[in-house]
């Protein structure tokens, strides 16, 4: 296994509890094939680095205007606006920001590099059952690179995962079999056409791929996010539930409730959110689309934040 391999990090967060058995670090990898509407990680969308800005941090200096030198930054007429084409990432505005409002996304590391990281918490993991889960963005997007820390995890005992849309060859999927205990699949809309619409891709290699990892015996959980007007119809989960029922019996459906923070990261990137101003369903709501999928005989838990 080559550990040297190097790939786009977004973020590594440390010490998290839902993204898997014990206490976990979690890896968020930069990139992503499919375009969800509601994405919650909006800045592991890219491929490349970007640079980023919130506003609750800025004191109004305009440094990071004069620092500027590409002209991707400008303010008229009392507006901020920043025109990514001219963007270099060169990192001069950043630098100049005293506030800390102007932040880089992305970075690219080595496999080793991610795993000495993770290493420094090593008791954590081994006294809770825990390890490392790696997400996005696509982790089989850099399925390689992927590979390559889970290897390392694997080798000094810790627990692996992967969360994942499934929206890749399945000789990418293979690459990931022998280092990944544990993978977590998004089934986000059954309908073709509405997944189509809500986040550009098809969905029926994603179908074809969750029910090929269960016919090869591999441990997986479904996630469904709860997006409101979207997602979170009866008849959506109504029919995730007979889909897993009829195709990948036994399989557990976790419910992921919608999480606010996830337009605040659009706007810092200067991208649109689509659904709008929306607002996370009540738990009574949540626990009704939970009970409507075990009647369909479908293991089901939920996740409110």
């Amino acid at each position: 296994m080559n550990t040297d391999i190097t790939g786009m990090v977004s973020d590594i967060q440390k010490f998290s509890l839902h993204d898997g058995p014990g206490i976990r670090t979690t890896i968020f990898l930069k990139g992503c094939p499919i375009k969800c509407e509601w994405c919650h990680n909006p800045e592991s969308l890219s491929f490349d680095e970007e640079i980023a800005f919130a506003p609750n941090n800025c004191i109004g200096c305009k440094a990071c205007f004069s620092a500027c030198k590409t002209g991707a930054l400008t303010f008229n007429f009392n507006k901020r606006t920043f025109d990514k084409s001219k963007c270099t990432t060169c990192g001069k505005c950043i630098s100049i920001c005293p506030g800390g409002a102007m932040y880089r996304i992305g970075k690219k590391m080595s496999a080793l590099e991610v795993y000495e990281i993770l290493a420094a918490d090593l008791p954590y993991y081994k006294n809770s059952g825990g390890g490392v889960t790696i997400s996005g963005g696509e982790p089989l997007a850099q399925a390689d690179f992927s590979a390559a820390i889970l290897f390392l995890a694997k080798e000094a005992g810790l627990g692996t995962a992967i969360e994942t849309s499934l929206y890749q060859g399945y000789e990418k999927i293979q690459v990931l079999y022998p280092v990944t205990d544990l993978f977590y699949c998004d089934l986000k809309l059954i309908d073709n056409q509405a997944h189509k619409k809500y986040t550009g891709a098809d969905n029926s290699l994603i179908l074809e791929n969750v029910k090929r990892l269960y016919g090869e015996g591999k441990k997986l959980v479904i996630h469904l996010p709860l997006v409101p007007g979207i997602t979170d119809s009866k008849e959506n989960i109504c029919g995730i539930a007979e889909w897993i029922k009829q195709n990948i019996p036994g399989t557990q459906l976790e419910l992921l409730n919608y999480n606010l923070l996830a337009r605040a990261k659009w706007e810092n990137l200067d991208m649109i959110y689509s659904p709008g101003d929306i607002k996370p369903s009540k738990e009574a709501e949540v626990k009704e689309l939970a009970g409507l999928a075990e009647k369909a005989g479908v293991r089901t838990r939920y996740r409110m934040g």
